[in-house]
């Protein structure tokens, strides 16, 4: 038992890492939690260098709590996207067969592969070698979303999502969210969008092939656990899957 604990919080510590990247100090993490149906969000913030200290608190309030990370760093107690600067990852969430089996195929790799709970569900992210603007990390998250047919609504800046280690508990019995992949490749910006067919991937309107809707995506899985997303309403005009 106590060795499952430690994987899960040194799994969700290099996760972290991949978010808060080389953020100067004075950065935040951004830890959202729901204690039950019904009940309000709530907010958290921690020192972005302080990852064993949110991994410790995301795997504790998982054992009765909804819980979510902020993707991108803050720069105050906020999380809607005043409170962004810069990008150290993209992103894409997949929760389609289709959006899984393009994901299988997209080059380059995502680094990380988050599988969230929902019938084959994924979060994939790209961590990168130079952070980008939280506007242009919109744009390319919306690019790579229209080539793999994956979520459009999850490419804003704002967006939290499920981390590993924590539980989804759309379901019953309710279901762990556990890391896929992790290679710890970075990667350019660019490399991520460049290739894609321009039909498919307008960098900047996001409306090539991607869904309004939430879709799904496939890859191969390492380490294969149940997890699952949900979209509770977020406070701080951000919002999640």
């Amino acid at each position: 038992m106590r060795s499952d604990i430690t994987k899960a919080r040194d799994e969700l510590e290099r996760y972290l890492a991949v978010l808060a990247g080389r953020e100067p100090t004075g950065g935040l993490l951004e830890l959202r939690f729901r204690r039950g149906p019904g009940r309000p969000m709530r907010q958290r913030f921690y020192p972005a260098e302080r990852a064993r200290r949110v991994a410790e608190t995301t795997l504790w309030l998982s054992q009765t709590s909804e819980v979510y990370l902020g993707v991108l760093p803050r720069r105050r107690r906020a999380g809607g996207k005043a409170a962004l600067e810069r990008a150290w990852v993209l992103w894409a969430d997949c929760d389609t067969p289709a959006a899984a089996t393009a994901l299988e195929g997209f080059n380059p790799a995502p680094a990380v592969v988050v599988a969230s709970g929902s019938e084959s569900a994924l979060h994939a992210y790209w961590p990168l070698e130079r952070p980008v603007d939280a506007l242009e990390a919109e744009r390319r998250n919306r690019a790579i979303a229209a080539a793999l047919g994956a979520d459009a609504r999850s490419c804003d800046a704002a967006r939290i999502l499920r981390p590993p280690g924590s539980v989804n508990r759309k379901y019953d019995p309710p279901r762990r969210v556990t890391l896929e992949r992790f290679s710890g490749e970075l990667v350019s910006a660019s490399a991520t969008t460049d290739h894609c067919h321009r039909r498919q991937c307008r960098l900047g309107d996001g409306r090539g092939g991607a869904r309004s809707a939430a879709p799904t995506t496939r890859c191969s899985r390492s380490s294969r656990a149940p997890t699952s997303r949900s979209s509770p309403a977020c406070p701080s005009g951000a919002t999640a899957r």
